[in-house]
């Protein structure tokens, strides 16, 4: 008969990196710690192999966790936030913007309110909203204009430079002289 002893294969601790061993018969097993892995628990785990950084950031890989050298204007653990939530677009009519963590607040100017301070606030509480992109409705009602003016002048000029008889107005279309001279002044 043969007799076998069992051999302590932990007893030279071949886990590294602070894996524990766990013998078995003619074996062993290492459970390795957070961030380490393989065999013996020799290799790092990459955190950074599912690219955690957003906006053009660059990961950093370290034990058990990582770091992201973020690009111009982005901030935070995996470059998420901007470093301002401000530009100049930001805030409609003269507001002031101002970073609130990732998000920003808008101080408006007197008769101006909302969050982006779009939004004309009149005694007696009646308020309109000024169109998106902070141009106020004056700008709005130039714009039409100037393109109505332009839709008349390249009717005209279609039609030899001078109206339509439909669109003729003056004292010789049954408008009064008063009524003409108003319109055309």
């Amino acid at each position: 008969m043969v007799l076998r002893s069992d051999i302590n294969d932990c007893i030279n601790n071949p886990c590294g990196n602070g894996g524990t061993c766990i013998d078995g018969v003619n074996s062993f097993q290492c459970f390795c710690p957070d961030g380490w892995e393989g065999q013996l628990c020799d290799h790092n785990v990459n955190e950074c192999r599912h690219n955690p950084c957003k906006n053009g950031g660059r990961c950093v890989d370290l034990v058990n966790d990582f770091y992201c050298e973020c690009a111009d204007n982005w901030k935070g653990k995996t470059c998420h936030s901007r470093e301002s939530q401000c530009d100049a677009t930001t805030c409609s009519n003269g507001g002031t913007c101002y970073d609130h963590g990732d998000a920003f607040r808008c101080a408006c100017p007197p008769g101006w309110g909302g969050n982006t301070c779009n939004t004309a606030q009149h005694p007696g509480g009646a308020s309109i909203k000024t169109p998106p992109g902070g141009e106020d409705w004056n700008n709005v009602r130039k714009k039409k204009k100037r393109k109505k003016k332009k839709k008349r002048k390249k009717k005209r000029k279609r039609a030899g430079g001078r109206a339509s008889s439909s669109s003729s107005v003056g004292p010789s279309s049954g408008i009064s002289k008063t009524l003409w001279d108003r319109k055309r002044g």
